[in-house]
């Protein structure tokens, strides 16, 4: 598969990550409020441990979780894009449209724009080697999530992740 360097939107890059994301990526997800949703908020080193995955992914599959930055600034808002679910339930294999945004980017349309009107649209169901596409988050986060409710993205219902959370 050809690698993907970056795609964009009216107002967005999504691209590759950069070791200078990490500052602020560490920062977004050492935010209770953005991480309301997840089994835990993320140290310094977890934060980069996840950006060293994601990058793995990409690098296996040829797709993967952007770096997602505005053009207007050039600032790194967050994260966006397709990536296979990690761990097995009765709703797998799929892959899932991811995003995460810095607070002070909420409720500005970048979640709709990036992970699903860009980034999860270009891809075709073959190109993923999936013929589903869900959101495996919790039924609240959809809910209370524009991009989710937006694009009728639905949970697989409650279930427990890998460390043993109910979701």
């Amino acid at each position: 598969m050809e690698e993907i360097l970056q795609l964009e939107s009216a107002r967005l890059v999504m691209r590759q990550w950069r070791d200078a994301d990490l500052t602020e990526f560490a920062r977004m997800c050492a935010d209770p409020q953005v991480m309301r949703y997840f089994p835990a908020r993320l140290s310094h080193l977890e934060s980069a441990a996840l950006i060293g995955r994601i990058r793995g992914h990409f690098a296996e599959y040829g797709f993967g979780l952007w770096a997602l930055q505005r053009k207007d600034t050039g600032e790194f808002i967050g994260l966006t894009g397709l990536q296979n679910v990690s761990f097995e339930a009765g709703f797998t294999p799929l892959v899932e449209i991811g995003w995460r945004l810095a607070r002070e980017h909420w409720g500005l349309g970048y979640a709709s724009e990036a992970a699903v009107d860009r980034a999860a649209l270009w891809f075709r169901p073959s190109a993923v080697g999936r013929n589903r596409r869900l959101h495996h988050s919790s039924q609240s986060a959809i809910t209370k999530s524009h991009a989710g409710h937006r694009y009728a993205l639905r949970s697989p219902g409650r279930f427990c992740t890998p460390q043993g959370r109910s979701r």
